[in-house]
C-alpha cells in the first residue's frame, strides 16, 4: 500500500520552526548549536523537512531522502543508521549516537521516496534501518525494555539508563507502521504491537494529572507546551491506525489538560520549581 501524506504536520507551533535554521548549498537545513561552532546536520531535522515539505514539492521529499542515501551507515551489527555528528549533553549522548526518532522518521521518508520513484534502493535501505529498532540498547540499538518485559524505543538510547521521551517513540512507531503497511511484513507489524502494549501499559507514566511528562527520567521533565500538544496530536494518529480506546481517552484528557488555566499555571510552577535541580525542555 503506498503511503500518503505524512500524516504529522510541522510547524513552530510543534515546535519546528524550518525559518531558524540555515541551509546548506542544496536547500536542506543545517542546525546551528552555538555561536561558536559551524552549523551541523542533524538526521530528524532533514527528515521532518523532507516529509512536511514533500506534501507538495516532490522534489524536497526525494532531496532530503536522497540525502539519508548518503548519509548511511553501518552499525556494528550491520544495519543502517544515522549518526549524530554532535554531543547532547542533556541525556549524556556523546558523538556518534543513533536514535529511534529518527530511524523512524527516516523509515516514513525513505517508503514514500520509494512510492515516487520505484527505486529500490530506498526500500532496501528503509528496511535495513528497521532492523535497528529491533537491537537492544546494549547491543547498539533502540529498543528498551521496562521492568515488567515491556518494549519501548529510545530517542536517546542510553546503555543502563532509560530516558523514555514520549515524542520519539510515538514517532517511531508511526515509521514502523508505514513500513509494515507499504511492505506488508509481517515482522514490522510485530515490532509494531509489542511497543503499542509497552505504550498502553506506561502511559499513565506520563500523565501528571495536570499534564504529561517529556520523559521518564529521574525526576521526569514535564513536557513543554508544544510537546504537549505533540504527545496527544501523535496519540490520534496512532488511534487512527490501531482503533484502540486507550489512546483516544488519554488524548482527551490531555487536550482538556492543555485548555485548562489551572493546568497551564500547575505545569509553569512544576517547571519552576524542577529547574532549580535540573534543566528541562523549554
Amino acid at each position: 500500500m503506498k503511503p500518503g501524506p505524512y500524516p504529522f504536520t510541522f510547524s513552530r507551533k510543534t515546535g519546528e520552526d524550518f525559518s531558524s535554521y540555515v541551509s546548506d548549498e542544496s536547500g536542506l537545513p543545517m542546525v546551528r548549536l552555538n555561536r561558536r561552532r559551524p552549523p551541523v546536520y542533524n538526521p530528524v531535522t532533514i527528515c521532518q523537512y523532507g516529509l512536511d515539505r514533500g506534501r507538495h514539492e516532490e522534489e524536497i521529499l526525494l532531496k532530503a531522502a536522497d540525502w539519508l542515501m548518503r548519509h548511511a551507515e553501518k552499525s556494528p551489527g550491520g544495519h543502517t543508521v544515522w549518526h549524530y555528528s554532535f554531543d547532547f549533553p542533556l541525556y549524556g549522548m556523546k558523538s556518534p549516537w543513533i536514535s529511534a526518532m529518527a530511524q523512524g522518521q527516516a523509515i516514513s521518508l525513505l517508503v514514500r521516496a520509494h512510492a515516487l520513484t520505484g527505486h529500490s534502493r530506498y526500500s532496501e535501505t528503509a528496511e535495513s534501518a528497521l532492523d535497528v529498532l529491533f537491537t537492544p540498547v546494549e547491543q547498539g540499538g533502540t529498543l528498551r525494555h521496562f521492568s515488567d518485559g515491556h518494549a519501548w524505543l529510545e530517542e536517546y538510547p542510553l546503555p543502563g539508563r532509560m530516558t523514555g521521551v514520549l515524542n520519539g517513540c510515538l514517532f517511531a512507531l508511526i515509521g514502523i507502521y508505514e513500513f509494515a503497511r507499504s511492505r506488508n511484513s509481517h515482522t514490522a507489524q510485530k515490532l509494531f504491537e509489542n511497543v503499542m502494549m509497552g505504550l498502553y501499559a506506561h502511559l499513565k507514566d506520563f500523565d501528571t494529572g495536570f499534564w504529561t511528562y517529556y520523559d521518564l527520567s529521574c525526576p521526569p521533565r514535564i513536557a513543554s507546551v508544544a510537546y504537549h500538544r505533540n504527545h496527544f496530536r501523535l496519540l490520534d494518529i496512532l488511534w487512527i491506525y490501531t482503533g484502540d480506546q486507550r489512546l483516544h481517552e488519554y488524548s482527551t484528557r490531555w487536550k482538556k489538560y492543555a485548555g485548562s488555566p489551572l493546568c497551564r499555571i500547575r505545569r509553569y510552577i512544576y517547571r519552576a520549581r524542577y529547574a532549580l535541580h535540573r534543566e528541562t525542555p523549554r
